[in-house]
């Protein structure tokens, strides 16, 4: 097979003659087949495209920009997609408008939620390290309403939010080497119904626990993905904060899923759960019965793992499993490459896998599985780390969003979105 991805990069640099465009713009020529990779294709946009291809039409020729890097991002039942930055938001609206807005200064933003009347909760940390959160409206202003105390959550950590129907917000991380769940009411206060105080800590015989991703059960209930150490595993709590019986108060371990810490969380439009880990570097996603046990019925065991042919570097992290809406999923991450010897990256940029409705990787990026997504879009040879945290299905397209630093990851020069068609 081809490297595809190292082709594509070779002609795209062939067509500009290898240095960025002198109006900002995307930097490429005709590169023969307009695939999305490394900032550079020619497509006539807003029509459709082939799967990874630049929508043109939207933002500028297919970008948008931020202050700062990206670091989450999520659609509203409105078709809005929201992205956090480091100190401001991007909000790509259904109808292909860009906005951005301020948010707290000297509040390193890191995690998003979407809640009910355009409620934006943002979780993050102050320039002295705290853990700190805020809500804001509908019109992205401060929320005077959401009182907020620091001290509710010390010395517990924060790895994911969701916010329910009602406003309520739900923090998932760990203290103490437990396992630590805490719910705040609408108005932001510790919502003293839930569990005690506010707080669940569950314990495992594992060893320490933390929490990690959070989704809603198709009940209402909420699905916690957690681990101990490389040991991915689950549990489900009810809506007072008590853990269901089926797993005996405590959690239930992936067996055979690993050993790498749990990635994401996704429930699809049948409201089954699925897991994504990793074992090597291969794609694994598993299925769960409602009780948390592996569904035989998906994969192997409940498990499906994915061989990918890779075209990039040796450290490979896998971020987000996204449902596509027609019964498959999206796999994002990035990866990273080091000179020999050093333990400074040379060059880091993201990718994309799509899964069939088998949870088969399906070639659909141009008879490929894999595509190399880079936001360095003007080519400059000194900005060679890329992360992609932040992905999202929006309509007919793909979104990613990230940062782009040079290699040393010291200088956050900007924070981009890229449209892809899906």
């Amino acid at each position: 097979m081809s490297n595809r991805a190292l082709s594509l990069l070779l002609s795209l640099l062939y067509a500009c003659g290898g240095s960025p465009s002198s109006d900002g713009g995307d930097g490429g020529g005709d590169d023969g087949d307009g695939d999305a990779i490394d900032g550079g294709q020619d497509i006539d946009g807003g029509a459709g495209g082939e799967p990874g291809q630049i929508d043109t039409a939207l933002g500028d020729q297919g970008w948008f920009d931020m202050p700062l890097s990206i670091s989450d991002a999520q659609v509203d039942g409105d078709g809005t997609a929201v992205f956090l930055g480091y100190d401001s938001f991007g909000r790509l609206l259904a109808d292909g408008r860009w906005e951005t807005d301020g948010s707290a200064p000297g509040f390193r933003a890191r995690l998003l939620a979407l809640g009910p009347q355009g409620h934006v909760v943002e979780v993050g940390e102050s320039t002295t390290g705290y853990q700190r959160v805020r809500r804001y409206d509908s019109r992205y202003q401060p929320d005077l309403t959401f009182a907020f105390e620091d001290a509710s959550m010390a010395g517990r950590s924060i790895n994911d939010v969701l916010v329910g129907a009602d406003g309520s917000t739900y923090f998932v991380g760990s203290k103490d080497g437990k396992l630590s769940l805490s719910k705040l009411t609408p108005s932001g206060a510790l919502d003293a119904s839930f569990a005690t105080g506010g707080h669940l800590e569950v314990a495992s015989g594992l060893g320490a626990l933390s929490g990690k991703k959070l989704a809603w059960a198709e009940d209402g209930d909420l699905w916690v993905g957690c681990d101990s150490g490389f040991t991915p595993c689950i549990t489900r709590v009810d809506a007072g904060g008590t853990v269901d019986a089926r797993f005996a108060g405590g959690v239930v371990v992936l067996e055979g899923f690993g050993p790498r810490n749990l990635r994401d969380l996704m429930v699809d439009t049948e409201g089954r759960m699925h897991v994504l880990g990793m074992i090597d570097d291969s794609i694994q996603v598993a299925r769960l019965a409602p009780d948390g046990t592996l569904d035989a019925s998906f994969g192997v065991g409940g498990i499906q793992t994915v061989a990918i042919d890779r075209p990039f570097g040796e450290n490979v992290e896998f971020r987000k499993l996204l449902p596509d809406g027609d019964g498959g999923a999206y796999v994002a991450g990035d990866y990273s490459r080091r000179e020999s010897g050093s333990i400074d990256e040379i060059e880091r940029k993201g990718w994309i896998v799509h899964l069939d409705q088998t949870f088969s990787a399906d070639g659909r990026f141009g008879g490929d599985d894999i595509l190399v997504v880079d936001l360095n879009r003007d080519q400059d040879p000194a900005l060679v780390f890329s992360t992609v945290p932040a992905v999202a299905v929006w309509g007919e397209h793909l979104l990613v969003g990230g940062s782009v630093r040079n290699a040393s990851g010291v200088i956050r020069q900007a924070g981009r979105v890229v449209a892809l068609w899906k």
